[in-house]
């Protein structure tokens, strides 16, 4: 069994895991939530109340967040997250196509479609990116690591490690692909493929810049250009 964090006088006791889990999934759980029971809402209602409730709940817990900058330059951090961005709106519209009908899907006006793109630009990509990349990654990377060296259970990870213990970038395999199957899940059936190679881009941009700063930007680029077009084109499957 692993050691329990401990507060030192030069160093105060990090949250444990499972004491982050609230402030690292309330964000997305409200949008879907909020998604769920307001399908009777108007479509700027209900994305106004997203931004606001979503946006809320990130600065309440933001003190919480670990990782967003890293040791690299924030600048390139943005830079490459959003390069990164463009190359994976081809990605994600090649691997949605042979799935769905760009042609189909709900059609959405001009002022619905602002606040969609508004939430799904300044909201979503901190929502997701955190949750996906930021805890669950690390989760399992923390677990997987205590498991090789014979230290901890997975309960034990839960309640007396932290992933804010982890260096900046530190991945495994098991962290990858569950936080990557996680971030797919959340998506339509259609979307799936797409959505896994969208989780591998974004933990790769982690693993390289070793920054939660690059994924969140890239993130948000991809939303902002895949949107302009559907709502340009028409092409309402795509998203």
């Amino acid at each position: 069994m692993s050691t329990p964090l401990s507060m030192t006088s030069s160093q105060p006791r990090l949250t444990v895991n499972r004491d982050l889990l609230l402030p690292y999934f309330a964000p997305y759980a409200a949008y879907v939530i909020i998604a769920t029971f307001g399908a009777d809402l108007n479509r700027e209602l209900d994305y106004a109340i997203r931004i606001v409730v979503m946006g809320g709940l990130l600065w309440f817990f933001r003190k919480q967040y670990k990782g967003v900058i890293g040791p690299k330059s924030p600048i390139g951090s943005i830079l490459l997250g959003a390069v990164a961005g463009v190359v994976a709106v081809f990605v994600w519209a090649g691997l949605v196509l042979p799935f769905h009908d760009a042609a189909t899907g709900d059609v959405y006006g001009a002022r619905a479609f602002a606040w969609r793109l508004a939430a799904a630009t300044l909201i979503v990509p901190f929502a997701e990116e955190l949750l996906c990349r930021g805890y669950i990654l690390g989760l399992f990377t923390q677990w997987q690591q205590e498991k090789r060296s014979g230290n901890a259970s997975f309960g034990d990870v839960i309640d007396s490690r932290s992933i804010h213990e982890l260096p900046p970038g530190a991945w495994s395999w098991l962290g990858v692909i569950v936080s990557v199957v996680a971030f797919a899940v959340g998506h339509a059936p259609a979307q799936w493929l797409a959505a896994l190679a969208y989780g591998l881009i974004m933990a790769g941009l982690w693993i390289v810049r070793r920054d939660l700063l690059t994924p969140i930007v890239a993130h948000a680029v991809t939303n902002l250009a895949l949107y302009s077009y559907v709502f340009k084109t028409q092409s309402w499957g795509l998203w």
